[in-house]
């Protein structure tokens, strides 16, 4: 990795507890020029720094599809905790959309994930997202055990986490106080209190805010609750903080209207709405309409109370299509990572490379080129050659397997010789290989480029193995209007190789268009 990658890499990962700014965007796209797009442990960095970016922006789909490709990605073992993390940012997505049960299942991947590496901090993480998880539902016994699991973890740690320590004590302060145990929530408070820092990510400020507005509303200790509250009505209105601090930010104007403290309810629901106009989520202007008919319900009129209710109906319809559009698109997630996982236990993740003949596993090359497909730019013409070594089975049974393997390691080299740039070249079976071209708008020389690969092969071939006489026969296919996705421009180049090889062997045959 040059060292501009590191630095930029470095500088995103600064990036993730800060608001989100035009310095943000700025510095994820600086490093996607920067990225080898034959590289998957390239790609799964983009990726995950692509989803968070637009997770923090509030752009949910997009979020969803770049982690869930993060998540699909080949990659190496030390990229193992992006994986991991990629999970936890996607059950975050689904915690907000109020989808429990795929939040879950996503915060136990990442749990296990960081479990199975040894990731002790992601372990007090996913704790304490499941924690949060079961409190969103009320269920504060769960979320208290979530929270004693967390702060378990990080006394078995070697190196002590600040944060990590103020969350779990802070959360378990907030649930005591919901269950009516203020005098534990104020102790709670205290020892948080100790662990707070200067200049602390705001992920830690807001909640413990939260907690010490509440001890100081039941200990009326009306000087800190003043000068609590006038901080959280600041946070709120900080920009690029909102969304990943929404669910304090809902919790605490709760206990404002809960409270009857009509003045500070409305203050916190005018800067949460300026704050949602600036956010494409329909589930949070969602949320704010909800809490606006409670707001009214407990101080206004019942023709304010009427008339608020009415926006919230009036939303509903743009709500349950937010809703039915992340739901389709899971379940196309869940299909697509179990799939990633079926083919993982075939096609190893720790090597993406074919061991005999050291191109691109089928794995990463279907990887490769689905990415790749679907981020193209605008009318760019790719290309599939599907590469099948004539007769191979029969030279293995006639003149053994050692000879057949020179043949496949032969053709592997003769591939990469005539196939060197802007293409992924893989092997996808034991006589079978998919060279896959990024820019081929001229159909008659992509043509030509096959013939003369075909060529070279029965060169090199009847040379190295005279007594074998191997020859391979090509298919050929583009991506069109018609052939979209990787999975057709294989059909097409397989329905292509069925031609070449239909009348006699050894010739190049392309698709129809």
């Amino acid at each position: 990795m040059t060292n501009e990658k590191e630095l930029l890499l470095r500088q995103l990962e600064e990036q993730r507890f800060l608001p989100v700014t035009k310095v943000t965007e700025a510095l994820y796209k600086k490093y996607a020029l920067l990225v080898d797009f034959s590289d998957p442990d390239d790609i799964s960095r983009l990726l995950f720094y692509e989803g968070e970016y637009y997770y923090r922006s509030g752009n949910i789909t997009k979020a969803l599809r770049s982690l869930s490709r993060c998540i699909q990605a080949p990659k190496s073992s030390d990229l193992k905790r992006l994986e991991a993390k990629a999970h936890n940012l996607t059950g975050l997505i689904y915690y907000y959309l109020g989808q429990e049960a795929l939040a879950k299942s996503n915060f136990l991947d990442y749990l296990k994930m960081a479990q199975d590496h040894h990731f002790t901090s992601d372990v007090s993480i996913a704790y304490t997202n499941l924690g949060l998880l079961h409190a969103s539902l009320e269920d504060y016994e769960t979320a208290l055990d979530y929270e004693t699991k967390s702060l378990e973890n990080q006394k078995e740690q070697d190196d002590f986490h600040y944060n990590a320590t103020l969350i779990s004590l802070t959360h378990q302060g907030i649930y005591q106080s919901m269950l009516g145990n203020f005098t534990e929530g104020a102790s709670l408070c205290s020892k948080a209190r100790q662990y707070c820092i200067e200049g602390q990510s705001l992920i830690y400020e807001v909640p413990f805010l939260s907690l010490q507005l509440m001890t100081a509303f039941y200990q009326k200790d009306w000087e800190t609750y003043q000068k609590t509250t006038e901080r959280i009505l600041d946070l709120v209105s900080l920009e690029g903080s909102f969304l990943a601090l929404s669910r304090y930010f809902f919790d605490i104007c709760d206990f404002f209207i809960d409270n009857e403290r009509k003045q500070e309810a409305r203050a916190l629901l005018d800067r949460m709405q300026s704050d949602i106009v600036s956010l494409p989520l329909v589930f949070l202007r969602y949320n704010i309409r909800k809490h606006e008919v409670y707001y009214a319900d407990k101080f206004c009129s019942d023709l304010e109370y009427m008339e608020n209710a009415q926006k919230l109906i009036d939303l509903i319809p743009s709500y349950e299509k937010e809703q039915y559009l992340a739901k389709s698109y899971s379940l196309d997630y869940v299909e697509r990572v179990h799939h990633a996982r079926n083919l993982s236990k075939k096609y190893s993740e720790e090597s993406k490379r074919d061991p005999m003949t050291g191109l691109l596993n089928k794995y990463t090359l279907w990887f490769l080129i689905d990415e790749y497909i679907n981020t193209r730019p605008q009318n760019t013409v790719c290309a599939a050659l599907l590469i099948d070594i004539d007769h191979l089975k029969q030279i293995n049974d006639t003149i053994g397997h050692l000879a057949g393997d020179r043949i496949i390691t032969e053709t592997a080299a003769v591939i990469r010789e005539v196939f060197s740039e802007n293409t992924f070249s893989g092997r996808i079976g034991g006589d079978e290989f998919l060279v896959f071209v990024q820019s081929a708008d001229d159909h008659a020389a992509m043509f030509l480029q096959a013939e003369l690969l075909r060529q070279q092969i029965f060169n090199r071939l009847s040379v190295s193995n005279p007594a074998a006489a191997a020859t391979a026969s090509i298919g050929i296919a583009f991506t069109s209007d018609t052939v979209k996705n990787c999975d057709m421009l294989f059909a097409a180049a397989n329905s292509a190789l069925a031609e070449a090889k239909s009348e006699s062997v050894n010739r190049v045959a392309a698709a129809k268009q």
